[in-house]
């Protein structure tokens, strides 16, 4: 065997820093739309649920 297999060449170290690293780069936008949509979509499904019961509550409620 030769010394250049047995010996591995390092690769030079990317320098990144936290402030160059651009948001649409790591995704982080589309995270919190996805999470926004999520709530938004869930607030529509429990709210549809307590208007039909606030609607069958007033129709089944014996009226005086």
């Amino acid at each position: 065997m030769s010394t250049e297999a047995t010996t591995r060449k390092k690769r030079p170290q990317r320098r990144h820093s936290a402030a160059a690293a651009s948001m649409l780069a790591r995704g982080e936008p589309l995270v919190w739309l996805s999470g926004g949509g999520l709530v938004i979509g869930l607030l529509m499904v429990v709210s549809l649920v307590v208007f039909v019961f606030y609607q069958g509550f007033i129709t089944f409620w014996p009226s005086q």
